[in-house]
């Protein structure tokens, strides 16, 4: 049998063979990366624990009418997604967590309870 197989393949056509394969494995795995990295996001992001959420929830709430203009906008801009104005309704989406860039570029976190 080893014989015969190598009558079918020459070198050459071995090589091209082999190098088609290597090019479909590729590509599935390139394909699989964005599958993997939504996965690791939606893994960290409930790492957190609603707990945590709404001790600091309760703690920026208490500190809200403290902060000024500038600070409450930083928040606002953090923990928000999107804002869609209709004629007759305002949609919000927010998002589960501040990026951690924008957290440190307004150096306040959710857990340090001074901002």
């Amino acid at each position: 049998m080893g014989r015969r197989y190598r009558a079918i393949f020459s070198h050459n056509s071995w090589l091209t063979f082999w190098g088609a394969l290597q090019e479909e494995r590729k590509k599935q795995l390139e394909e699989e990366i964005p599958r993997l990295e939504a996965e690791i996001d939606f893994l960290k992001v409930n790492s957190f624990s609603s707990e945590q959420v709404m001790r600091d929830a309760k703690d920026l709430q208490s500190r809200w009418p403290e902060l000024n203009t500038e600070e409450k906008r930083q928040i606002v801009e953090c923990v928000t997604n999107k804002i869609v104005v209709a004629k007759d309704e305002i949609d919000i989406e927010l998002c589960y967590l501040p990026s951690f860039k924008k957290v440190t570029e307004s150096n306040w976190s959710l857990g340090d309870s001074n901002p």
